[in-house]
């Protein structure tokens, strides 16, 4: 059973561009073991015909006291990255995406006006 909701997606979704970085990471010593990643800032993002949307969140990682440590220098993208979003979660956050790109799509149809000058400011 999937901890998300079914996304609507959109037509041109298969057509979408994705892509997923880690921005940072942040580390410290745990328990004697030095450069212990304990979270990480990322991004995924998608692009459509020119148009380009993202999500951008961070993961902070609960460490166990009895938990084996890959030295800093060894980590691997992929290794990180499989401790942020598993399968569920990225192709959920992929929809999100492509929801905000059919938003920008749809909005650019209608002449909507975007402004940058906000009424509080």
């Amino acid at each position: 059973m999937s901890n998300f909701p079914t996304p609507v997606l959109p037509d041109f979704f298969n057509d979408i561009d994705f892509s997923f970085e880690i921005i940072s990471l942040r580390k410290k010593t745990v328990n004697g073991t030095p450069d212990v990643i304990t979270s990480a800032d990322w991004k995924i993002t998608g692009i459509y015909n020119g148009d380009k949307a993202h999500h951008v969140s961070d993961a902070i990682f609960n460490i166990a006291d009895d938990t084996e440590f890959t030295p800093f220098a060894n980590l691997t993208e992929s290794q990180v990255k499989s401790w942020i979003m598993d399968d569920e979660e990225y192709e959920f956050l992929k929809s999100a995406v492509a929801t905000k790109l059919e938003h920008i799509i749809q909005s650019r149809q209608v002449d909507l006006e975007i402004t940058t000058s906000l009424p509080w400011e």
